[in-house]
């Protein structure tokens, strides 16, 4: 069976036949499964690496990058050079990744995330997105030759509006978001590993659910098989006008959050761009450590 005869038939199977593909397999012997914690925050004053038993990772963001012509349209290429610099200066490490290999991600989204939508612009348009994100990989990959768990972050499935069009069917609705995705799908033929924001917008677990099913069943659909390591964060997210935006997320409820996915992934990036003292006894970093210890 070829790729597109796979995607034909997974299309056709329900949302929960398909997740049996998710599946994380390193149980511990209380039969739950261990999360292996990717650490993306920028708290000053954190301990070594591994102290935990994580692993840290790189963010390469699009600021780091030179646009001469902007960033919009067929000309907003950066520069190779940027690319190449971002990439040396992005840091390196071990950690129990596959073959020790450190984890890095590039950040660049808007307009490119817009682009990308079908619901936003036309097919032509989608495609010269997914061209530019398909050269600055060539470029990076050129530097970061050994790193097997390179990628984007939140490019495919298509990022524009997504929990609003899944959970809450606005926005063009859910039905809009899946055609934007089948309007991207050729962007899974230059991207191996997948960095999906899993980001809660609301209070309420299962509408979250619901957002992280439909994410993985794409993924599912378009790249079977691929690594995905979603981003999280520990508070609701931030750019939007739900009353909770920015606030802590319950620990019960990201407990509930991590304990889902490790039943559906092996990986989890905790993300936050704050830059104040780590605090190694912060109530979310201690339920992150449950969840990495398979409690």
């Amino acid at each position: 069976m070829n790729r597109r005869q796979f995607i034909g038939a997974c299309a056709a199977l329900p949302l929960a036949a398909k997740a049996a593909s998710w599946r994380n397999s390193a149980s511990v012997g209380s039969g739950l499964r261990r999360l292996q914690v990717v650490d993306m925050t920028t708290y000053t004053g954190k301990p070594a690496l591994g102290t935990y038993g994580e692993v840290r990772g790189s963010l390469v963001y699009s600021s780091a990058l030179s646009f001469p012509d902007g960033m919009a349209g067929a000309i907003g290429l950066p520069t190779q050079a940027s690319v190449v610099s971002a990439m040396q200066n992005a840091g390196g490490g071990s950690g129990v990744f596959p073959n020790g290999r450190y984890c890095r991600v590039i950040d660049i989204e808007y307009p490119w995330s817009y682009e990308t939508s079908l619901h936003l612009y036309d097919q032509s348009t989608v495609n010269t997105a997914i061209s530019k994100y398909a050269q600055v990989m060539t470029w990076a990959s050129a530097v970061d030759t050994f790193n097997d768990t390179l990628g984007f972050y939140d490019v495919f499935p298509q990022p524009y509006q997504d929990w609003e069009r899944i959970v809450n069917n606005t926005q063009g609705g859910t039905s809009s978001w899946i055609s934007d995705n089948a309007a991207l799908s050729a962007i899974c033929d230059v991207v191996q590993v997948y960095y999906p924001s899993f980001y809660c917008w609301e209070n309420d677990f299962t509408k979250w659910t619901t957002f992280v099913d439909y994410k993985l069943n794409e993924l599912s659909r378009y790249a079977p098989g691929a690594r995905i390591i979603p981003f999280m964060w520990s508070k609701f997210y931030d750019g939007t006008s739900y009353p909770e935006a920015g606030t802590d997320i319950p620990l019960n409820t990201l407990h509930k959050m991590h304990r889902y996915l490790a039943e559906r992934v092996k990986d989890v990036i905790m993300w936050d761009a704050s830059a104040t003292a780590w605090d190694g006894n912060a109530g979310w970093w201690q339920t992150t450590l449950r969840a990495s210890r398979g409690l």
